[in-house]
């Protein structure tokens, strides 16, 4: 009886300690993920500068940007023929 109590309670104190120790490898997990986060925004402040400053941007001098849909048109002007010949798409000829 007394074997079994015991075993209990270690088995208890076990799960706290692990508990424990996953909480803080949680937490520097996440101490290094934040701390990358700001060495990479530092770093790239220079390109955050040069993208937000309206300048050229990294495209080539002369060259103008026109935002919005466009469509293909062709110059010239061909009527679809259909073939005098029934055609077998697997030999590549006519019959």
């Amino acid at each position: 009886m007394i074997g079994r109590i015991f075993g209990f309670a270690l088995g208890v104190v076990l799960f706290a300690i692990a508990l424990i120790f996953a909480s803080v490898l949680a937490l520097v997990a996440g101490v290094v993920v934040i701390v990358l986060w700001i060495y990479l925004y530092w770093r790239m402040r220079a390109l955050r500068k040069e993208a937000g400053s309206g300048g050229q941007g990294g495209r080539q001098p002369g060259t103008v940007v026109i935002e919005g849909d466009y469509r293909v048109e062709r110059d010239d002007q061909t009527i679809d023929v259909k073939p005098t010949e029934p055609h077998d798409p697997g030999s590549g000829r006519p019959r």
